[in-house]
């Protein structure tokens, strides 16, 4: 009888965890609260579905119920590990779902070693590649293959391999189109496999997501694309680099965080802005109000002014601006 279960009754941790960058931002940004809602989420994942989580109100205050946390501040938690690519911003924002790239390699890691046959992630939040299956009669005709022949057949695959691996792999192949997109970098005709090994690498502890606009970032700065004194020009092959793409990064992130700010400032005189305006509006009209009620009752403003205006004040209290 086939095994449907995704469910897993514990997971396995990697023991540098804690000296990711996206771990240490989380900390640095919300302490131990955001990383003990962060480890619930990943729990929650794993002992649940499997590979994602549907997020929804509940689910949020089930987290804040359990750490006794306010339910926005666990919102704001989740909204940052999205931001910086501990779940997958774009599945969360078009279906509800927290999940990332290396949740669900995870996953498929699990099943294979539970041997579990029947573990699928559901299409709408794939974000990595379906695993081919191998077939043995290959590797059989290969090796039946004289010493000539193995080595001209692993030059043209090799070859191949530069020009296509990318259109087998979505995540590969995202990168190398957003690569190729660029004004300022120089372009490549496709990736080879250890390169691809690389990418998925950086995919899988970024985001797919994280991994673009580190591209952008790449072809914007001027420092970066060659408009510079040195003429620098980042190259593909030192970017896909794991020690310079995290160098990238934490300048990408600085830069957001910037940006954010800058948003939430102005977000914040635009408000300040907006209440001002209100406020002065509700006490132009409370006046009117205010002085046609007492004029029908011929109120005498000019040697009662003073209690005309304590009375508009009255009323303005009551408004509560």
């Amino acid at each position: 009888m086939a095994n449907n279960k995704t469910s897993f009754a514990y997971y396995a941790v990697d023991t540098d965890r804690y000296q990711d960058i996206k771990i240490k931002r989380l900390k640095k940004s919300f302490g131990c609260d955001g990383i003990a809602v962060y480890d619930y989420i990943l729990c929650e994942i794993y002992r649940d579905k499997g590979c994602f989580l549907v997020w929804d109100e509940n689910r949020a205050f089930d987290v804040a119920d359990y750490f006794g946390l306010k339910e926005n501040t666990v919102e704001e938690i989740v909204q940052w590990c999205c931001t910086c690519g501990l779940f997958d911003k774009s599945v969360l924002t078009s279906v509800g779902v927290l999940t990332s790239a290396s949740i669900q390699r995870r996953f498929t890691d699990m099943c294979i070693k539970a041997k579990r046959k029947d573990c699928v992630i559901p299409e709408n939040i794939r974000i990595i590649p379906e695993q081919s299956n191998i077939i043995p009669e290959q590797s059989q005709i290969i090796t039946e293959l004289s010493d000539k022949e193995k080595k001209s057949k692993v030059n043209k695959i090799a070859d191949a391999n530069i020009l296509t691996i990318a259109n087998d792999d979505k995540t590969a192949a995202s990168v190398l189109r957003k690569w190729n997109s660029t004004k300022n970098l120089p372009h490549i005709s496709g990736m080879t496999q250890s390169e691809k090994t690389y990418i998925e690498s950086l995919v899988d502890s970024y985001g797919l997501e994280n991994v673009l606009e580190t591209i952008d970032y790449c072809d914007e700065s001027k420092s970066l694309n060659g408009n510079n004194k040195s003429t620098f020009k980042v190259k593909f092959c030192w970017f896909r680099n794991i020690e310079n793409f995290k160098t990238l990064y934490d300048e990408v992130f600085e830069l957001r965080l910037k940006r954010q700010q800058t948003i939430d400032a102005e977000s914040e005189r635009n408000g300040r802005i907006e209440l001002q305006e209100k406020r002065e509006l509700e006490l132009v009209k409370t006046k009117r109000e205010v002085y046609n009620r007492l004029s029908e009752s011929n109120f005498d403003f000019a040697n009662r002014w003073q209690e005309y205006e304590d009375i508009v004040q009255n009323e303005v209290k009551k408004l509560n601006l």
